[in-house]
């Protein structure tokens, strides 16, 4: 058995419903706590002591240290949807023999629920399978090595 490619997983991060401060860069998520914790406008170097040192007190700092224990915790977004997505197949395609998603596209393509959404996001997901193995001649191929 092989896996269904050799490409590298992708090191991205994804999104908590639960998560208040999100950004692009693990920099945006830090000044978005200081903004929110600390109250101060910017995490940038001013080059002015009034400007760059500040105050605070200890609970200030137990709060913005909490928020960004949970920040990494929850797994705050730092990539883009669509990069979540390659992510997740760069993840399906190292862990999972081509066998094991064809099975599963399988499995889910006769799918039905009662919502009609659902069904249509079901069926996306089989064919995003479908495409990572190659497309529907590898799929279908590898139906018939399995008796499905």
């Amino acid at each position: 058995m092989t896996n269904a490619t050799n490409n590298t997983t992708t090191n991205a991060k994804t999104a908590s419903p639960l998560s208040r401060i999100t950004g692009t860069t693990v920099d945006d998520v830090l000044a978005g706590i200081a903004k929110e914790h600390l109250r101060m406008e910017t995490l940038e170097e001013r080059k002015r002591d009034a400007l760059d040192f500040k105050e605070i007190a200890v609970w200030e700092a137990k709060r913005a240290l909490r928020a960004a224990y949970n920040a990494g915790r929850e797994n705050v977004t730092l990539v883009s949807p669509a990069t979540d997505a390659a992510a997740m197949m760069a993840c399906l395609r190292e862990n999972l023999y081509c066998e094991a998603v064809a099975s599963i596209a399988a499995n889910i393509r006769g799918a039905s629920t009662n919502d009609p959404d659902v069904d249509e996001q079901v069926r996306w997901f089989a064919d995003q399978l479908i495409e990572l193995l190659g497309g529907h001649d590898a799929y279908a191929r590898l139906m018939g090595e399995l008796g499905l």
